[in-house]
């Protein structure tokens, strides 16, 4: 018998990935009944680094693909100059 991957909660994926781009502010939208997750991340006065218009809570709530999605991210703001603080998922 299989046992059922863990699951996070929404309060879970919004601190996860508001706290993965630390020094930078990130904010997080859930929208559609709460069944997508958008976010951004803004460098100071508020310029706009990172945009991820859409993003299914069902994968959100997988820390594996949270994960991959943050880390995906952390590199998109890295190249672009930024210094992130050093993060690592918590399950």
């Amino acid at each position: 018998m299989a046992s059922e991957k863990r699951r996070l909660d929404v309060q879970s994926v919004v601190r996860t990935i508001k706290e993965a781009f630390r020094p930078l502010e990130c904010v997080v939208e859930l929208y559609d009944f709460d069944k997508r997750i958008r976010f951004g991340v803004f460098a100071p006065e508020e310029k706009l680094v990172l945009d991820v218009p859409e993003y299914l809570m069902r994968r959100a709530t997988d820390p594996d693909s949270l994960n991959n999605i943050i880390t995906r991210s952390r590199k998109t703001v890295e190249k672009q100059g930024y210094e992130l603080e050093p993060w690592t998922i918590q399950t």
